[in-house]
Formats: C-alpha cells, structure tokens, sequence
C-alpha cells in the first residue's frame, strides 16, 4: 500500500467512526436505554466498529 492509498484510508476511517460516533449519539433516548448505552461507550463501540479493535 502506497502512502497515498494509506492517507487515504486513514481518512476515511475517521470519517467513517466520526458518523457511526454521532449515529450512536443522535439515537433516541429510549432506544439508548434499551441497547444498555451510554455517552462514555459511544466512542468506544465506534472504534471497535470501525477499527475492528
């Protein structure tokens, strides 16, 4: 992988965690509440989501 097409995916990744981040956020409260989350796991159910890890 060039440095380029890594850039490139690095970008997108981060795009891609910050709308999954906000999705996740931006759900109803009710909804929030059944799933069990919180505003501190937001962040971290994005990462794995997107990362993988």
């Amino acid at each position: 992988m060039t440095l380029i097409e890594q850039i490139r995916k690095t970008i997108e990744q981060r795009a891609q965690y910050a709308r999954t981040r906000d999705a996740l956020r931006a759900l109803p409260l009710q909804t929030q509440i059944d799933l069990d989350l919180n505003a501190r796991d937001t962040d971290a159910i994005a990462h794995r989501a997107v990362y993988g890890h």
